[in-house]
């Protein structure tokens, strides 16, 4: 195309390429079974390895809105919290202070 591209995933090279590459393995794994049929435990896995390899927030959110109403259904309230901070942090990045209704959306 007559350019030499500089973005985050072309310039990655050695060590970092190779952590990269990892946890893009770890998360394509994860999303192969769907993240409706993951469990509160592949769901923050899931999460953490977005969150390494600065996937897009609304993905991001995706996972933890998941997450969180999975912990919820499960009683799990110490992953429960850790969702919604997650997805209240990235919501307030997304959409300022329009963040609290959205999440809940």
């Amino acid at each position: 195309y007559g350019f030499r591209c500089q973005c985050i995933e072309c310039l990655l090279r050695g060590k970092t390429l190779k952590f990269f590459n990892e946890k893009r393995k770890i998360i394509r794994k994860l999303h192969k079974k769907s993240i409706k049929k993951l469990n509160t435990h592949e769901l923050h896995e899931l999460m953490e390895n977005l969150y390494l390899i600065e996937a897009k927030l609304p993905h991001q959110n995706r996972v933890c809105k998941s997450g969180f109403d999975k912990a919820l259904q499960n009683n799990d309230w110490l992953k429960a919290v850790q969702f919604f901070s997650t997805g209240y942090l990235n919501e307030s990045i997304l959409n300022g202070d329009d963040f609290f209704s959205s999440f809940f959306t």
